[in-house]
């Protein structure tokens, strides 16, 4: 089968984005600026469209029905696409006026040579630069709550219930960094078993900051992050630099699991009577009960017992 039609010494392959035919310019198409076509166009019962729009695209669709049909391509629907977009025009010829301000048009523009490329749209000067050194006032200040929650607790509650909840938080912080630097620094003889019992209470209390800290968020409060204001707020002495020994170790991390055990009862206690349900579960079922079983795991190598050789029961020492 042959690619395309030999018409006048050019190879007709196809139309341009103007609906013009590849291989011949707009002033070698036949005109149809008369209202008859040929006798296919007849047989179709069309007519050329009169006006402004008598343009290069209707020429096209004229010497496409003036053709006939052969074997190569398929003319009789190439013309009926042709003829549609002159009855487009037609219908599309009074409004081009407004164009612009009519929103249902379509965007392409016209000309007397038909349909033209839309225009570019300029962009703004865009590059992969980032934008670094900003700074902005801050947009919600500490020690607020937001005013439009709709959480059915008043704004006394929420702000008495956020400043409770962001000395747990704190406290809750000192505790993790606690653990993780038992974690590092432990040694003795139950070095293996207590390294993994640290880091694994290491991030069950990781994941209570963040219970904490979501539910201050919820509340409209501002959660305290940042180091130096966890140092300032935090109730659990500060342990020195250096490595101690395990007994210290866990007797700080217990004096830390009591002052917040303490806190939790209190803040639980002080959320029913105001009615802040959720507060009161986050705190008992989750920071509460946590903390008592880390507790549990903890105090228990604080009981001096023999690990090899038992002792005779009047030679052990009570209390």
């Amino acid at each position: 089968m042959r690619e395309g039609t030999s018409c006048g010494g050019f190879w007709l392959r196809g139309v341009d984005l103007n609906h013009r035919p590849l291989g011949y310019e707009p002033n070698e198409l036949p005109d149809c600026s008369t209202p008859q076509f040929d006798d296919s166009n007849r047989r179709l019962g069309r007519q050329t469209v009169m006006g402004p729009f008598a343009s290069a695209t209707h020429r096209t669709a004229s010497y496409f029905t003036s053709l006939g049909e052969f074997p190569s391509i398929d003319i009789r629907r190439l013309r009926a696409s042709h003829l549609f977009i002159c009855d487009l025009h037609k219908t599309l010829a009074p409004q081009t006026s407004n164009a612009a301000s009519n929103p249902l048009l379509p965007t392409a523009q016209f000309s007397e040579e038909g349909f033209m490329p839309k225009k570019e749209v300029q962009t703004p000067n865009i590059n992969a630069q980032p934008r670094i050194h900003q700074r902005a006032a801050e947009i919600q200040r500490y020690g607020t709550v937001s005013h439009a929650l709709p959480l059915e607790l008043d704004e006394p509650v929420r702000l008495e219930m956020t400043e409770q909840l962001n000395q747990l938080l704190a406290d809750t912080m000192t505790l993790r960094d606690l653990y993780k630097k038992s974690h590092w620094q432990v040694a003795g003889p139950t070095f293996y078993q207590l390294h993994l019992l640290f880091d694994k209470h290491y991030g069950e209390q990781a994941e209570l900051v963040d219970t904490i800290a979501e539910r201050i968020q919820l509340l409209g409060g501002i959660s305290l992050a940042m180091a130096a204001d966890i140092a300032e707020t935090t109730r659990i002495e500060r342990p020195p630099r250096g490595r101690e020994e395990v007994p210290v170790q866990i007797s700080r991390l217990l004096d830390a699991h009591q002052l917040i055990i303490g806190l939790c009862r209190e803040l639980a206690e002080r959320a029913t009577k105001v009615g802040d349900a959720g507060t009161n579960d986050v705190v008992v079922s989750d920071v509460l009960r946590t903390n008592e079983l880390q507790v549990w795991f903890i105090s228990e190598h604080l009981v001096e017992m023999p690990l090899v050789r038992a002792e005779e029961p009047a030679m052990r020492k009570v209390g």
